[in-house]
């Protein structure tokens, strides 16, 4: 009995030591996560404005600092930008700001990441599905569909 009660105790004490683990490597990953924060802020309402004037489709990409496969997209967001500038205009939401929690609910965002392409023109909202955020081809089709031809 008095050895059942030792391990119970070790493996509470083991217990409490991982979760302080995860809870410093947690808040460590958020500090090292601002500057991605700061270079990423939404203008998601100035943006569509002039998506509408210009009739350009608007590339809405739904992140979280805390969310890898986010993280992990932004250097693919770059080269779009990149790729597509003066054809799509690009915004970025990070979905944990008090300021973007309600456009994010307007999208019915679920799953980070989530990626809308937006025509101003008809103000329809076509969701990019993460498959094809992850084929390069596939991704490329997608948003050249809704670039409109002059």
């Amino acid at each position: 009995m008095e050895n059942k009660r030792k391990k119970i105790a070790l493996l509470i004490i083991i217990s409490v030591i991982c979760f302080m683990i995860v809870s410093l490597a947690i808040s460590e990953a958020f500090k090292a996560s601002d500057n991605m924060t700061n270079q990423h802020k939404s203008n998601y309402p100035q943006v569509y404005k002039t998506a509408v004037a210009k009739q350009q489709p608007v590339f809405v990409f739904f992140y979280a600092d805390w969310c890898s496969h986010c993280v992990n997209f932004m250097p693919k967001l770059k080269e779009l930008e990149k790729k597509y500038q003066g054809k799509y205009n690009f915004v970025t939401v990070n979905v944990d700001k008090n300021e973007n929690i309600q456009l994010a609910k307007d999208f019915y965002v679920a799953v980070l990441p989530t990626v809308f392409v937006v025509d101003p023109t008809s103000n329809k909202r076509f969701k990019i599905d993460s498959y094809t955020l992850h084929d390069d081809i596939a991704l490329d089709r997608e948003l050249c569909k809704h670039i409109k031809s002059n």
